[in-house]
């Protein structure tokens, strides 16, 4: 509620009368839920399908205080039946509820998206819960030498650890700052820091952060919370620029860890923040083999009594875990989950990377808009590429950029789109929709 409570009474200040949202386990869209009703505000909540089928009743909690729920993908939007068009049986993803959520806002005057993670304004709410660590660390007298959140988008994570981080980053204290996420969505750990879109159908701003590709579905783990593309843009940098560590655990390793906490406890975890609970006991095992007396602090971010199913798959031995090779990893990241081995023009033995390439024959089409002084300089090199490569043939067109940023999107619409083309740097997020529409296929190469 820290952040669906403002999210609602903002809006409807401003006159609106319905959200629509995205949720992953339901935690968040169990919080807008009872936001909304508190504000009088109707609520859609497009719930990842993966968690649709298996936490029933926390889909059951949102509907109780009024939310309309919906599995995602759905037959709804576009952005929905675009996925079942590929595939029918799609276990959803944040990145897609996002887009079904953003688009259904779109077409109603009555209704704003609401978001529970990753943006900045998330985290400036949730960060009441580091505001309050501060203040019980300062009551018992202690300072932490490691702080411990798990993380997906990242409001969990700020929301606890950025209080603290504040002071670490002007001088004021020391320790270290460890994000916990799932290996079957290693943003943090394997991703790549760049900017990407944070939805599926890319009806949102591109975002520096890292990211696996906008197009990754992460496997159907039990903690849904964080079963999430990329990351928030302030969690990446401060990743990026070395100020926290990241670890990525498999499900049944966190499964472990919270039957062990919760024999030692009595406090039953949800499979997120297990996440954290499975790295302050490494953290612990570590400090008992060095011999050293260290105060760990982690945030318990939820109760696990609406993820039985998942204790009764760890009990029974059915937890699936899953990592991802470096290949994997990387053809995720090469967008739209093809990677090399649907794009002739990096296939066979040469593999790219300046060596000859030796596969089937590929012809490419560059456009650009080098029509100065630069243009014949620019024929000159395709010439030469074209006369050292045999397999592969470069015709280039070359269009007046007055004209260049209108023609390119009609062709990409058309189906003759370019397989290469010059872009100017600040031009790229504004055309960023069709340019990852060519990326992923939409145009023939």
């Amino acid at each position: 509620p820290n952040t669906a409570v403002p999210q609602a009474f903002y809006n409807q200040a401003e006159g609106i009368t319905r959200l629509s949202t995205e949720t992953g386990a339901g935690q968040w869209g169990s919080a807008l839920a009872f936001a909304c009703a508190r504000f009088d505000l109707e609520c859609k909540v497009y719930m990842v399908r993966a968690s649709y089928d298996g936490k029933p009743y926390r889909r059951s909690i949102m509907e109780t205080w009024g939310a309309s729920v919906t599995p995602s993908p759905s037959p709804e939007t576009n952005a929905g039946r675009a996925v079942l068009g590929q595939d029918p049986d799609s276990p959803g993803s944040l990145g897609i509820a996002i887009s079904e959520a953003v688009e259904d806002a779109a077409q109603r005057d009555d209704t704003h998206y609401s978001l529970g993670s990753v943006l900045n304004h998330v985290l400036l709410h949730q960060t009441v819960i580091g505001l309050e660590l501060k203040e019980q660390l300062a009551q018992a007298g202690i300072e932490p030498d490691v702080l411990v959140a798990c993380v997906g988008g990242g409001s969990n994570f700020g929301g606890f650890t950025f209080p603290l981080l504040a002071e670490k980053l002007a001088g004021r204290r020391q320790g270290r700052v460890v994000a916990v996420e799932p290996t079957a969505a290693p943003t943090l750990t394997e991703g790549r820091f760049e900017y990407d879109l944070g939805d599926q159908a890319g009806m949102v701003p591109l975002i520096p952060m890292y990211t696996l590709g906008a197009d990754f579905i992460p496997a159907p783990i039990h903690a849904g919370g964080l079963r999430y593309h990329g990351d928030s843009a302030l969690v990446s940098l401060l990743r990026k620029e070395d100020h926290i560590e990241a670890v990525a655990y498999p499900q049944s390793k966190i499964f472990e860890a919270a039957v062990q906490f919760a024999r030692t406890e009595g406090i039953l975890p949800a499979p997120e923040p297990a996440h954290a609970i499975r790295a302050v006991i490494d953290e612990a095992l570590r400090c008992k083999e060095e011999g050293r007396s260290e105060t760990i602090v982690f945030n318990l971010c939820g109760h696990g009594h609406f993820d039985m199913q998942a204790y009764i798959d760890y009990f029974a031995g059915k937890l699936e875990d899953h990592e991802y090779s470096e290949d994997e990893v990387a053809m995720a990241l090469a967008g739209c989950g093809g990677g090399p081995q649907n794009n002739p023009a990096v296939q066979g033995s040469g593999g790219g990377g300046g060596k000859t390439y030796d596969g089937p024959k590929v012809d490419l089409a560059f456009w650009n808009g080098f029509t100065g002084g630069d243009g014949p300089y620019m024929q000159k090199l395709v010439d030469q590429f074209n006369s050292e490569e045999k397999n592969i043939n470069v015709s280039m067109n070359t269009v007046e950029w007055e004209t260049y940023y209108q023609k390119v999107p009609a062709a990409v619409q058309s189906g003759k789109g370019p397989d290469v083309g010059v872009m100017h740097v600040d031009s790229l997020a504004t055309n960023a929709a069709w340019l990852r529409a060519r990326t992923c296929g939409s145009s023939p190469a």
